[in-house]
């Protein structure tokens, strides 16, 4: 089964802006209007980024480490 790092990264930020937000209490509302935005609009937590590792090097395929009994068939 696959693995979503995406929808991981989504859960674990959801769930940060949610405790963030519990710690929040603005009375003004425009000023409680702007930082709710502001945090909607994931201000506390950049994208996420994806990278090439220069130091990478090709390795054989996946029927050829099952041949070899590296991995399982």
């Amino acid at each position: 089964m696959p693995f979503d790092v995406f929808a991981l990264r989504d859960q674990a930020v959801g769930e940060y802006q949610r405790y963030v937000k519990s710690f929040i209490n603005i009375l003004d509302h425009r000023l409680s209007d702007f930082v709710s935005a502001e945090l909607d609009q994931g201000r506390l937590w950049p994208d996420p980024v994806l990278q090439l590792n220069p130091a990478f090097e090709r390795g054989s395929d996946l029927k050829t480490l099952a041949r070899e009994g590296v991995i399982l068939p």
